[in-house]
């Protein structure tokens, strides 16, 4: 197929480009917040799969999260720090 073929050209003229991406979506049967334990295992397979050979990388879906949560307070401080340096200037 054409994209196959594209797939083929990829990993012969830019292998670090070749190659698929996955996702896993991991949920409690329960639908309620996941448990330290259930938290635990989830990190031990995103481990497990990072150290993998055939996977470039994984992400700890949680570790992931807690960034994205700080990057919110993070872009607030940097807002309330630009409002503040354009008043300095007006």
């Amino acid at each position: 197929t054409d994209s196959q073929q594209v797939l083929d050209r990829l990993r012969t003229d830019l292998p670090e480009s070749s190659g698929g991406l996955g996702t896993i979506v991991f949920k409690t049967a329960d639908g309620q917040p996941f448990t330290a334990g259930q938290k635990d295992a989830v990190e031990k397979i995103a481990a497990g799969l990072a150290a993998h050979p055939a996977v470039k990388s994984a992400t700890d879906p949680f570790e992931l999260q807690a960034a994205l949560d700080d990057a919110r307070e993070q872009i607030a401080g940097g807002e309330a720090e630009l409002e503040k340096a354009g008043e300095q200037l007006a």
